[in-house]
């Protein structure tokens, strides 16, 4: 007996916060701010037993690829005062960052991937477990042009605070694999055992004691 579990899942997240080219943005404080938090949780599991030949195994391909941008285009124009921005913290709490320009990207991707294949067979079980994940992530916090863009418009940044450009990738990557096997083989009944002193006496018509 042969089982076999296949898993796969492909995820494709674009997160584009970008203020373009010929713009005009005036504030007191300002954030552009780009969040990407592609989450996957996957178990995928096989077994089975068989009277001879046992085989059961699992293969399970997680895959995401993120794109995560936060950008001031080359072109637009900019003037910000001294005010500071006020963000979130990790419990939602309002948080004063002290910046009057923030431009920030984050990619807190997470993925937990898991696999278990078990086989049971009266003489041989194979059991088999594979999991991947692949995570691509592409997170820029940038003022100018993307790679390719011909765009000649010129613009400027004025900040009269404090300024900060940051791009960070957190998350989580956990892949587990399970893989069993067990062979068992038939016991003889206590009838075919010529020594339990019933078989002997009844082969030879004999009442057993």
């Amino acid at each position: 007996a042969i089982g076999f579990t296949v898993l796969v899942l492909t995820y494709e997240d674009d997160v584009d916060a970008r203020i373009a080219a010929g713009a005009k943005v005036y504030a007191d404080s300002l954030k552009v701010g780009a969040s990407n938090d592609a989450s996957s949780i996957s178990v995928a599991a096989s077994g089975g037993k068989s009277d001879n030949f046992g085989f059961n195994g699992v293969f399970s391909w997680v895959s995401i690829d993120d794109t995560t941008y936060a950008q001031i285009d080359d072109g637009a124009e900019i003037t910000v005062g001294s005010g500071t921005v006020v963000d979130k913290d990790a419990d939602g709490n309002d948080v004063d960052t002290g910046k009057s320009l923030l431009i920030d990207a984050q990619d807190k991707s997470r993925i937990v991937n898991i696999g278990g294949g078990v086989a049971v067979g009266q003489n041989t079980g194979v059991g088999a477990a594979i999991a991947v994940n692949k995570l691509k992530r592409d997170t820029r916090a940038f003022v100018g042009n993307r790679d390719g863009d011909m765009d000649e418009t010129t613009g400027f940044v004025d900040v009269d605070g404090d300024a900060q450009v940051s791009a960070v990738n957190d998350g989580l990557i956990i892949g587990i694999t399970i893989a069993g096997a067990g062979a068992s083989q038939s016991s003889s009944t206590a009838g075919d055992d010529p020594l339990d002193g019933v078989s002997l006496p009844t082969l030879f018509g004999d009442r057993p004691p």
